[in-house]
């Protein structure tokens, strides 16, 4: 991720002239899915010259290599449904009814797309017709909400999967350090054999994040996805290098962090929001 940073900002301000400081290249990240390549023209188009398109282009393909590995690994949910939801949920002006439902909401969407490569096994089953075979889940599923805001996302992935396993972690961010500070953890015993989801709506310095996957491995827990709403690129790296084989399931890759450690734009602190406090 550094190394494709340097890159492009590089690019960036020898065609723009400006010092980018590896932020603006973060913009641009926004703008594009790194996966598929596919990207917003009318967005980049507001943000770079044209021929910044091309530069990045041709750089990002005589540097793929950088792109294989961890990066792979970071999902962008882009259904438009999603975004519409994500976009409801930004708004200062929803209240914290409004921001509780819209987020059950769009936590549903998002595990639906994330479960898409679970395995299945064939049942027999008898409609009033006739017997059939049909598929259902062939793997356990372990809910883990990182306290106290990832519990808001509860709702939603339960409306969709109601046989998963519950367990809970409760990480603070210290706001002086802004490091993890861990004050409790109650686990299902099926961790080993189950796909385990952690959900936290935001990634931001990555902290939490990092230390809830250290403590459900520790646990036993083999196949793993973070689930959020909203991550900071700085984060995203943090997250990466301690991690590298957990995949991240975001519905955007915002800017960056300001100096505080929040999201920008984000969507303000989402616990708050939720339990209006």
């Amino acid at each position: 991720m550094g190394l494709l940073v340097e890159g492009l900002s590089g690019i960036v301000e020898a065609v723009c002239g400006v010092n980018t400081v590896c932020r603006l290249p973060y913009t641009y990240l926004w703008s594009v899915n790194l996966l598929t390549f596919e990207y917003d023209e009318n967005r980049i188009s507001r943000l770079y010259k044209p021929q910044v398109v091309v530069l990045c282009l041709e750089w990002y393909h005589h540097n793929l290599e950088i792109m294989e590995g961890p990066m792979t690994n970071l999902h962008i949910l882009t259904h438009p449904l999603i975004q519409n939801k994500l976009t409801l949920l930004r708004d200062a002006r929803t209240n914290n009814h409004k921001f509780r439902l819209l987020l059950e909401e769009l936590t549903a969407f998002m595990v639906y797309e994330i479960t898409r490569s679970y395995p299945l096994h064939e049942v027999e089953v008898a409609t009033p017709l006739e017997r059939t075979t049909g598929r259902v889940l062939d793997v356990p599923i372990v809910l883990v909400p990182i306290l106290r805001a990832g519990t808001g996302m509860l709702g939603g992935v339960l409306n969709l999967v109601p046989m998963a396993k519950v367990g809970h972690i409760g990480i603070y961010r210290d706001p002086k350090t802004l490091q993890p500070v861990e004050y409790y953890a109650k686990l299902p015993p099926e961790l080993p054999e189950a796909q385990v989801i952690l959900v936290d709506p935001m990634l931001a310095t990555g902290g939490s994040a990092i230390a809830a996957v250290e403590l459900v491995k520790r646990e036993g827990a083999r196949r793993i996805q973070f689930l959020c709403l909203v991550a900071a690129p700085e984060g995203v790296e943090a997250f990466f290098e301690a991690h590298p084989k957990v995949p991240i399931y975001t519905a955007s890759l915002d800017r960056q962090l300001n100096k505080h450690g929040y999201i920008l734009p984000g969507l303000g602190d989402a616990g708050d929001r939720i339990f209006g406090t």
